[in-house]
Formats: C-alpha cells, sequence, structure tokens
C-alpha cells in the first residue's frame, strides 16, 4: 500500500511538472496513473495501446484527464502555484545563481 502510495505521489509531481501544471489534487492523480499503470496483462495491453495511440494524437494533456482539470490546473500554475517538486527545482537553481 505504501508503495503505491509513492508511485502515485511520483507520477503527480512528473505531471505537473511535464506539462506545467498545479499540483493535482489527489483524485486527478489517481485516476490519470489507473490510465496508465495496471498489474493484470489484459489491461496492460490494453492500456499499452490507448497510451500509443494518445502519443499519436497528442492533445497536449495526460491520458486520463479531462480538457476542463488541465486547463484549471494550467491557470493555478500560470498564477504561480507550484508543485512541490517545481518549487524545490527553481529554489536549488536560484542558489547557484550568482548574486
Amino acid at each position: 500500500e505504501a508503495d503505491l502510495y509513492l508511485w502515485v505521489v511520483h507520477h503527480r509531481e512528473r505531471l505537473a511538472m511535464l506539462y506545467g501544471l498545479a499540483p493535482l489534487d489527489p483524485e486527478t492523480a489517481v485516476t490519470t496513473f489507473a490510465e496508465t499503470h495496471s498489474e493484470r496483462p489484459l489491461e496492460r495491453t490494453l492500456q499499452g495501446l490507448r497510451l500509443g495511440f494518445h502519443r499519436l494524437w497528442d492533445d497536449g494533456k495526460p491520458l486520463g484527464m479531462s480538457k476542463e482539470e488541465f486547463e484549471r490546473l494550467r491557470h493555478r500554475h500560470d498564477a504561480g502555484e507550484l508543485s512541490l517538486g517545481e518549487a524545490e527545482h527553481r529554489h536549488h537553481h536560484e542558489q547557484k545563481q550568482p548574486a
């Protein structure tokens, strides 16, 4: 159970950084994670196909996320709301810059 939690948290941070989004709420993080991960062979195959089609016809948002949710998260990010990973990355980058 703890491993699944860590995977979802990592997935949440990765999507926020990759797509320039504010932190995903837990429900959205789990929904988008479930779209691309499964332990069952048939579900993994179907998810692989969906992911392949998604990459071919990329609509600019993560698989399993509605357009409305994507736009809401993008607006929050544009207003300055950052994921923990992005805030740490920016802080680390600022520390390296000469004064």
